[in-house]
Formats: structure tokens, C-alpha cells, sequence
């Protein structure tokens, strides 16, 4: 028996599943400001508490850099929205990606960083795109 279910037993209680919660935050990359920020619970996923946070945000943004969980079209449609096709979108794709549809007529941000890493491997894609610039983001929160 485990410790949790014999103080059940021994004071006749039932135990209540705690959730776990995920702290949902966009930073300055230069100056280490927080821009955004969320409290959000299991059951919302980063892609749905997106238009919340980037809502929260008033200047203007040249470059946005997330994780391989906002890669997507939806994502960038939205930040294009928000802040105009002049964003610098950085999100890694997974790696099965395949380019999109019309990639042989119109290539999307999202396929060139495709291209980039079939031809230079993901780390050179890293590098070039400034994706590993998501470090300096998490020793920032390291702090």
C-alpha cells in the first residue's frame, strides 16, 4: 500500500487529485521583461492560451520565437495578425514536417526553415534562424 492510500485508509479520507498548472510567458529577448503572462490549467494548451497573452502585449514585436508546440499555421496567422507580416516568425518544426501544399509556388516561412534544415541539419537551421536564442529566454527564467 502506498503512503498516500494508508492515511486514506487510516483517517477515512479521500484524497483529492491536485492539477498541475503551467505558467504561460512572453519576454523581451533584449532587456529580459516580462511582456506577457498567463496562469492557464492542464486542459489548456499553448496554442489556445496564445491569443490571450499576445493580446496583453503593447509594443510592437519585430521577432517571435516559441517552442516546437506552437508550430502551425493557426500560430502564424495569429501573430501576423496581431503584430503584421513583417514578424520575424521563429518556431522549430517537428522532424516529420513536410512543406506545405503549395511550397513549390509560394514558400512560407515555416518551409524555408524546412528546406534549411533538410540541407544544413537542425543545428545549422538553429543557428542561422536565431532559434537558439530560446536559451538565452530560459536561463533568463533560470534566474
Amino acid at each position: 500500500m502506498a503512503r498516500g492510500e494508508w492515511l486514506e485508509e487510516k483517517h477515512e479520507t479521500r484524497g483529492t487529485r491536485r492539477s498541475w498548472r503551467k505558467l504561460q510567458l512572453g519576454l523581451d529577448l533584449l532587456s529580459g521583461e516580462i511582456l506577457c503572462a498567463d496562469l492557464t490549467l492542464e486542459s489548456i494548451g499553448d496554442t489556445t492560451a496564445l491569443p490571450e497573452l499576445l493580446g496583453q502585449i503593447d509594443a510592437p514585436v519585430a521577432l517571435f520565437i516559441a517552442n516546437g508546440a506552437y508550430d502551425g499555421v493557426p500560430v502564424s496567422d495569429l501573430v501576423e495578425a496581431r503584430f503584421g507580416d513583417q514578424v520575424v516568425i521563429i518556431i522549430p518544426p517537428p522532424k516529420n514536417a513536410v512543406p506545405s501544399v503549395n511550397a513549390a509556388h509560394n514558400l512560407t516561412p515555416r518551409d524555408r526553415h524546412i528546406d534549411v534544415i533538410a540541407t544544413h541539419g537542425r543545428m545549422g537551421w538553429q543557428k542561422s534562424s536565431g532559434d537558439n536564442q530560446r536559451s538565452r529566454i530560459e536561463a533568463q527564467m533560470g534566474r
